[in-house]
């Protein structure tokens, strides 16, 4: 599945352009997302624990931060 590159079509305004693409998690596989989540998480831990007063929220392959205001 990950030997050769796929093709990702944009289709924009009725024109439709392929593109190669040999890097990243496949879209819609499961395993390179829980990889990538696997391979993320230390570092999201090492944020937490740095920044106590700030909330991380990573549902996935997006993260988000929350911080207090600067005083």
């Amino acid at each position: 599945m990950y030997s050769n590159a796929s093709s990702i079509t944009f289709n924009e305004s009725g024109y439709g352009r392929s593109v190669l693409s040999s890097v990243g998690s496949r879209q819609g596989c499961s395993w390179g997302g829980f990889l990538y989540c696997l391979t993320i998480h230390p570092l999201l831990k090492k944020l937490a624990d740095e920044f106590p007063g700030c909330v991380i929220l990573a549902p996935a392959d997006d993260f988000h931060i929350t911080a207090p205001p600067p005083s």
